[in-house]
């Protein structure tokens, strides 16, 4: 499965499927349209057992982060404040795992997030999946 985000304002999940009648392979993809021009898309690496959330940056410098379910599509986990995203076009967007420190408590569901911008600026978020 890939994502991909256009500035028509739509993020499309593709999968690769089979067909049950003709054993041929197909290419399906489910949309969303998100009212802002999307410029960059990212899987969160997750567990298993876990959906996968995608990161959706804006060409108005916002951020968002979509719960991809199989049967029912999309949900929206959160939209990240103004005041905390950029003035300009995210322009890539990239995890990580946070590292662990041997004392800590932190579980492996939790998650970095870079984001870089035309505003010649870089944010990095921490973000629990669960």
């Amino acid at each position: 499965m890939f994502a991909t985000g256009s500035r028509d304002q739509t993020v499309k999940l593709w999968s690769l499927g089979v067909d049950a009648a003709t054993g041929q392979r197909t290419m399906s993809a489910k949309s969303i349209k998100l009212g802002v021009s999307v410029t960059a898309v990212a899987f969160a690496p997750t567990l298993p057992d876990q959906a996968p959330v995608l990161a959706v940056g804006f060409e108005s410098g916002g951020v968002c982060l979509l719960h991809v379910s199989g049967g029912s599509g999309w949900k929206l986990l959160t939209a990240f404040p103004d005041s905390i995203c950029h003035c300009s076009t995210v322009r890539r967007l990239a995890w990580t795992r946070r590292a662990k420190k041997a004392s800590s408590s932190t579980s492996s569901s939790d998650l970095l997030l870079a984001s870089c911008s035309t505003d010649h600026s870089v944010r990095v978020f921490r973000v629990r999946v669960e």
